[in-house]
């Protein structure tokens, strides 16, 4: 259910974009306008999201790149897909340390990229998508670009089978403007368009999207009118349902599509939820995997049935989810499955889950994960489900951890060689190691090791 690629400026519970390609992109050698692959920038932009002077300077060389209307105007003119990489840099940008100067430059080149845009021209999903990058970063452009399509595009003619990509999430972004700004314009355009969406037969949804594509719909609309989308879900009966998740290999699928109809439906939720759990998990013979984690867990929690299986390992659950289904309902439904099979399991849980959420995206910290949640009768079930379980703040929390490990192997003094302590605290074959991961085992310790100013090998030398 992952919609844009992953993580735009604020997250949506069901809208997450997929790891950006590792890049190599060092600041201090690479000029940027020269730079080749223009739509390789968002990547390279991405790379910078560390609290080092490295990153700093890759982000002000960025800034100081796109800090003009010509550039952005000569972006728009001469790169085909313009739009959608405005929208992936601004995704960048929400991604990395800025200061409060840059903040102030970067709604001034948001300014510049919404004034160049013939929205009439331009796909509604790149549209969206920069729409949505904006909402944090520059609010100012962003309603000016609400305003322009809203003006310039047939909002009415996209209402057709199938939808397009970014359609409802926009029509979401017009609604909470109306509820931001008291704004009964917004309201009314946005009521319009999402009542037109439910006069669609639901029918051809269900056979001509796929459950994933599908669940991305409901999960808007559960947004937009959540009375509506219960009348809409009702008007089909529950074999239709039954059919459509029979043969649904996809577990998160399932999971996601239950999770939306409990909001509108509890008993025809627990009655397709009671046929997954019996055909695939009453009398499973096989290993529990870490996608089967949030499943299980909303099943015994919401449900209460009964199922006895082995944890996964956390290292395992929390790469799944940071990279595949970082919601609040996948961690809560987690938390709830590991306490219930192993509560010893729960800090080393937590500690995986901190470290890969926060490589994907440093800056996107807990408390903005609980606040974007976006249906407040559910976010205080899974507050209460998560009871005290929270993430810590990251790297501090980490750093403590690897400065532990080598006190106890008498190696943390400043000519311990990186590679050394990257071997105390990474073992992929230890149950009990601090990471797992080498790659996330390798930003960590080199921002330990930058910390406290010892010294990091080249490149080269770490080959």
């Amino acid at each position: 259910m992952a919609i844009f690629l992953r993580r735009f400026a604020i997250h949506n519970h069901f809208n997450q974009q997929k790891p950006m390609p590792v890049i190599n992109y060092d600041p201090t050698t690479t000029n940027l306008s020269q730079f080749a692959d223009i739509n390789q920038l968002p990547n390279l932009l991405y790379s910078c999201r560390w609290k080092n002077a490295k990153s700093a300077k890759g982000v002000a060389d960025f800034i100081q790149l796109l800090n003009s209307k010509a550039k952005i105007e000569q972006l728009y003119k001469e790169f085909k897909q313009a739009v959608s990489l405005f929208g992936r840099l601004l995704s960048s940008f929400s991604k990395v340390y800025t200061t409060e100067l840059q903040k102030l430059q970067l709604q001034t080149i948001a300014k510049y990229m919404v004034e160049v845009i013939d929205v009439q021209k331009e796909k509604l999903t790149d549209l969206s998508l920069l729409s949505h990058n904006l909402v944090n970063l520059a609010p100012a452009a962003h309603k000016m670009l609400v305003n322009k399509i809203i003006a310039d595009v047939d909002l009415p003619a996209q209402v057709q089978i199938p939808l397009s990509r970014g359609f409802l999430p926009f029509v979401k972004q017009i609604k909470r403007l109306g509820i931001e700004q008291n704004n009964e314009q917004y309201h009314k355009i946005a009521d319009d368009i999402a009542n037109m969406v439910f006069q669609l037969p639901v029918q051809d949804f269900l056979q001509r999207y796929n459950l994933i594509e599908l669940n991305r719909v409901l999960w808007e609309l559960l947004q937009l009118n959540q009375t509506e989308l219960r009348n809409w879900i009702h008007s089909i009966e529950s074999a239709e349902w039954l059919e459509k998740i029979k043969r649904e290999p996809n577990k998160d699928a399932l999971f996601r599509l239950l999770w939306i109809i409990y909001h509108t439906d509890f008993h025809l939720s627990k009655a397709l939820g009671n046929y997954v759990f019996k055909r695939r998990y009453e009398k499973m013979r096989t290993r529990v995997q870490a996608e089967d984690v949030p499943l299980l867990g909303f099943f015994m929690n919401v449900f209460r049935f009964q199922f006895r299986g082995m944890v996964p390992h956390t290292s395992e659950i929390a790469m799944h989810i940071s990279r595949n289904a970082y919601t609040l309902s996948h961690i809560a439904f987690a938390v709830f499955f590991i306490e219930t099979g192993n509560p010893r399991f729960i800090n080393s849980f937590r500690n995986y889950l901190s470290q890969e959420s926060y490589v994907e995206n440093p800056q996107f910290s807990w408390n903005h994960l609980v606040e974007s949640y976006p249906i407040a009768t559910t976010r205080s079930l899974l507050l209460k489900i998560l009871n005290l379980f929270k993430l810590p703040y990251e790297p501090l929390s980490t750093h403590k951890l690897i400065e532990r490990n080598l006190t106890n192997a008498e190696l943390l003094k400043p000519d311990t060689s990186f590679d050394k302590a990257l071997s105390i605290c990474c073992n992929p074959e230890d149950p009990a190691s601090l990471f797992k991961n080498e790659e996330t085992a390798r930003i960590f310790m080199t921002l330990f090791y930058e910390s406290r100013g010892w010294k990091i090998p080249a490149p080269e030398e770490a080959k």
